[in-house]
């Protein structure tokens, strides 16, 4: 999303916002919305905007402070900080696979499953160490 698309209000990619689950979010649901509405400081919830540039979502954790009361005490702005998470979202979400994948190889007792890094082997499943020779 541009830079300039974020000093505008409603962002032209709120209304697409999702959860950290995917689902999407509900009107009045935004972090400023929410801040505004309560007058609560609204810290590190993550959400996803729509991304045309990279063709899916772009994580944020938002975090926003309200301020500048009307006469009844009621924020009417405020401050928005964000952090983009995206690359640790794609990262974990990596991780998670690789591990889940791993998990069901040592489980099925193939062959043998063997995880080497840098010339040794750090990790065998049961099948493996049971049987150190190779197949025929």
């Amino acid at each position: 999303m541009p830079a300039e698309d974020l000093l505008t209000w409603p962002l032209p990619a709120a209304a697409q916002a999702v959860r950290e689950d995917g689902t999407p979010l509900a009107d009045g649901e935004l972090p400023l919305e929410v801040a505004l509405r309560t007058g609560q400081t609204v810290v590190d919830t993550v959400i996803g905007l729509p991304e045309e540039r990279v063709g899916g979502l772009r994580w944020l954790r938002v975090t926003v402070v309200p301020y500048w009361p009307d006469e009844a005490g009621r924020p009417q702005r405020g401050y928005m900080m964000f952090r983009d998470v995206t690359e640790q979202r794609r990262r974990d979400e990596a991780l998670r696979d690789s591990a889940e994948m791993m998990s069901r190889l040592r489980e099925a007792n193939v062959l043998g499953v063997v995880t080497v890094e840098d010339g040794r082997i750090v990790e065998a499943n049961d099948a493996c160490l049971a049987n150190p020779e190779p197949p025929n």
